[in-house]
This record gives structure tokens, C-alpha cells and sequence, in this order.
């Protein structure tokens, strides 16, 4: 069977198909979306993460995690968001410094262009999603980085809900 490049090949063990590792399968898409000779189906441009939060060390930790995913990663500290264009999917965090996510979300309608991830640390899921239901999904701080990676795959590949 041919190996393929799209969707979540690794397992929770850091091999991908084959045995391969990410990097090695990594290499081997690149290579064939290049042209080079290898039998790859569904060749799919990354996912562009827009990545919002006020906690500087949040940013570079998810930043270096997404990249190593394969993710583009645009990174904002909350304070404005003005563009969305090139995201595939926003990753919100609920509390960014004395605002909150709602401000953000009221000051920037380009933000509803998008699917939205919350991160809370504080606030439960429930009533995350109460409090926030243009939120396709919300994750509890610390998460767990191959469900991170997950959610936002699955997140990206669903349908925009009815009336969005």
C-alpha cells in the first residue's frame, strides 16, 4: 500500500507510516509533492494555525509544537486581531492578560470568518462552550499536544455549522 502525506500518520510513539519517522515521512512528502517519482495520494497543503494568546511562553511552546505537526503557525498576543485571511484555524485562549476572549471576539468580526479552538486554564469546559458557542471546540490547559494536534485536524475538516 502507497504511503500517503495527508491526515495524522504518526502514532502516539512518534512513528509514522511505515515505521518512518515524522522528519523521514515529512522528507518523503516534500520530495514526492515535488515531483520526485513516489506514489503519494491526497498531497495536501499544511494548515495554517492563527495562534491567540497573551502568555508569550504559550506562544513559543505551541508555535515549535505545531511546526514539528507540520502546522503554519501565525502567532498574535491578543491585544488585536485585524487579519485572519491566511488561517485555517484559530486557537483562542479564554483569558488574554485583563481581556477576555469575548472582548476580542466583539472588537474583531474577521475572527468569525474562522473556526475557533478555546484554551481555558480557568474556566470548565461547559461553560466554556456556554459562554462561547461560535467555538467549534474547547481544550483544557495543559493539553495533551497529539489532542491538540487532533482537534484542530478534525475541527479544520468539519463542515461550517449550519448558519455560519
Amino acid at each position: 500500500m502507497p504511503t500517503t502525506c495527508a491526515g495524522d500518520a504518526s502514532g502516539r510513539d512518534g512513528t509514522a507510516v511505515e515505521g518512518r519517522p515524522r522528519a523521514a515521512l515529512r522528507r518523503h512528502c516534500d520530495a514526492a509533492s515535488k515531483g520526485f517519482g513516489a506514489i503519494v495520494r491526497d498531497v495536501r497543503a499544511p494548515l495554517t494555525v492563527l495562534v491567540i494568546d497573551d502568555d508569550a511562553a504559550i506562544r513559543t511552546m505551541l508555535d515549535l509544537a505545531l511546526r514539528e505537526a507540520g502546522f503554519t503557525v501565525l502567532l498574535n498576543d491578543g491585544r488585536a486581531v485585524r487579519e485572519t485571511d491566511d488561517a485555517d484555524v484559530a486557537l483562542l485562549d479564554i483569558r488574554l492578560g485583563n481581556r477576555t476572549a469575548r472582548d476580542l471576539l466583539d472588537e474583531s468580526p474577521a475572527l468569525g470568518s474562522i473556526p475557533i479552538i478555546l484554551m481555558t486554564a480557568t474556566t470548565g469546559l461547559v461553560t466554556a462552550a456556554r459562554m462561547f458557542p461560535e467555538a467549534r471546540a474547547t481544550l483544557r490547559k495543559p493539553f495533551d499536544l497529539d489532542d491538540l494536534e487532533r482537534t484542530i485536524r478534525e475541527v479544520a475538516a468539519a463542515p461550517a455549522p449550519r448558519g455560519a
